[in-house]
Protein backbone atom coordinates (compact mmCIF):
# COMPACT_ATOMS: atom_id res chain seq x y z
CA UNK A 1 0.00 0.00 0.00
CA UNK A 2 1.97 3.51 -1.03
CA UNK A 3 -0.62 5.22 1.61
CA UNK A 4 -0.50 5.58 5.20
CA UNK A 5 -3.25 5.77 7.52
CA UNK A 6 -2.46 7.76 10.24
CA UNK A 7 -3.85 8.45 14.35
CA UNK A 8 -2.93 12.10 14.90
CA UNK A 9 -4.34 15.54 16.89
CA UNK A 10 -5.07 18.91 15.01
CA UNK A 11 -4.48 21.46 17.62
CA UNK A 12 -6.23 24.12 15.20
CA UNK A 13 -9.52 22.14 16.16
CA UNK A 14 -10.19 24.81 18.77
CA UNK A 15 -10.60 22.13 21.33
CA UNK A 16 -8.33 22.30 24.88
CA UNK A 17 -7.26 19.01 24.23
CA UNK A 18 -7.19 17.54 20.73
CA UNK A 19 -9.24 14.42 20.09
CA UNK A 20 -7.02 11.86 17.95
CA UNK A 21 -8.29 11.32 14.44
CA UNK A 22 -7.60 9.46 11.71
CA UNK A 23 -6.43 10.56 8.61
CA UNK A 24 -4.65 9.25 5.05
CA UNK A 25 -1.51 10.15 3.26
CA UNK A 26 -2.50 10.72 -0.28
CA UNK A 27 -0.40 12.91 -2.66
CA UNK A 28 1.99 14.40 0.35
CA UNK A 29 -0.81 15.60 2.08
CA UNK A 30 -2.36 14.82 4.99
CA UNK A 31 -6.33 14.29 4.78
CA UNK A 32 -9.04 13.38 7.23
CA UNK A 33 -11.09 9.80 7.57
CA UNK A 34 -14.61 10.16 7.73
CA UNK A 35 -16.97 6.42 8.04
CA UNK A 36 -18.65 5.90 4.56
CA UNK A 37 -22.40 7.07 5.29
CA UNK A 38 -24.14 4.69 2.75
CA UNK A 39 -22.87 1.39 4.74
CA UNK A 40 -23.90 2.05 7.83
CA UNK A 41 -26.63 -0.48 8.26
CA UNK A 42 -24.04 -2.95 5.95
CA UNK A 43 -21.28 -2.36 8.92
CA UNK A 44 -22.98 -3.25 11.91
CA UNK A 45 -23.91 -7.18 10.43
CA UNK A 46 -20.47 -7.70 8.34
CA UNK A 47 -18.16 -5.33 11.92
CA UNK A 48 -16.43 -3.50 9.13
CA UNK A 49 -15.61 0.08 8.86
CA UNK A 50 -15.24 1.73 5.56
CA UNK A 51 -13.16 5.11 6.17
CA UNK A 52 -13.07 7.77 2.92
CA UNK A 53 -11.30 11.38 3.13
CA UNK A 54 -13.66 13.86 3.96
CA UNK A 55 -15.33 15.35 0.99
CA UNK A 56 -14.21 18.13 -0.92
CA UNK A 57 -11.51 18.52 1.39
CA UNK A 58 -8.05 20.53 0.85
CA UNK A 59 -6.29 18.40 3.30
CA UNK A 60 -5.40 19.18 7.00
CA UNK A 61 -2.70 22.37 7.75
CA UNK A 62 0.78 20.47 8.77
CA UNK A 63 1.95 23.17 11.04
CA UNK A 64 -1.04 22.16 13.92
CA UNK A 65 -0.65 18.46 13.54
CA UNK A 66 0.95 15.88 15.93
CA UNK A 67 1.39 12.48 14.29
CA UNK A 68 0.79 9.85 17.08
CA UNK A 69 1.79 6.55 15.09
CA UNK A 70 0.84 5.20 11.89
CA UNK A 71 -2.06 2.21 11.39
CA UNK A 72 -0.14 -1.20 10.62
CA UNK A 73 -1.26 -1.83 6.97
CA UNK A 74 -2.47 -5.25 7.58
CA UNK A 75 -5.35 -3.93 9.36
CA UNK A 76 -6.83 -2.35 6.13
CA UNK A 77 -8.21 -3.57 2.57
CA UNK A 78 -8.11 -1.12 0.18
CA UNK A 79 -10.58 -0.45 -1.94
CA UNK A 80 -12.32 2.60 -4.13
CA UNK A 81 -16.20 3.71 -4.93
CA UNK A 82 -17.52 6.06 -7.22
CA UNK A 83 -18.21 9.60 -6.47
CA UNK A 84 -20.75 11.96 -7.97
CA UNK A 85 -22.45 8.72 -9.17
CA UNK A 86 -20.12 7.98 -11.62
CA UNK A 87 -20.76 6.62 -15.13
CA UNK A 88 -21.11 3.10 -13.83
CA UNK A 89 -19.91 0.30 -16.45
CA UNK A 90 -19.47 2.95 -19.26
CA UNK A 91 -16.55 4.31 -17.24
CA UNK A 92 -13.90 2.13 -17.51
CA UNK A 93 -10.62 4.56 -16.98
CA UNK A 94 -12.07 4.99 -12.90
CA UNK A 95 -11.03 8.85 -12.83
CA UNK A 96 -14.35 9.41 -10.67
CA UNK A 97 -13.55 7.29 -7.68
CA UNK A 98 -11.64 7.69 -4.42
CA UNK A 99 -10.40 5.44 -1.98
CA UNK A 100 -11.68 3.76 0.59
CA UNK A 101 -10.35 1.88 3.51
CA UNK A 102 -12.29 -0.93 5.02
CA UNK A 103 -10.94 -2.28 8.69
CA UNK A 104 -12.53 -4.08 11.10
CA UNK A 105 -14.09 -2.31 13.69
CA UNK A 106 -12.41 -4.19 16.52
CA UNK A 107 -9.02 -4.64 15.18
CA UNK A 108 -9.31 -0.32 14.48
CA UNK A 109 -9.95 -0.24 18.14
CA UNK A 110 -7.21 -2.22 19.31
CA UNK A 111 -4.58 -0.32 16.84
CA UNK A 112 -6.02 3.17 18.22
CA UNK A 113 -5.37 1.77 22.15
CA UNK A 114 -1.82 0.66 21.19
CA UNK A 115 -0.51 3.77 19.47
CA UNK A 116 -2.01 5.84 22.14
CA UNK A 117 -0.31 3.66 25.00
CA UNK A 118 3.11 4.02 23.43
CA UNK A 119 2.88 7.75 23.07
CA UNK A 120 1.35 8.30 27.09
Amino acid sequence: MDTDIVLYTDSSCGETVPQPQLGVWLEGRLYELEREEEEEEEEEEEGETKLVPVEGSKGVDGSNVRLMGVLDHSLFELSARQINGGQGLGNPHGEHCEDVFIVGREALKEEIGRLMMARS
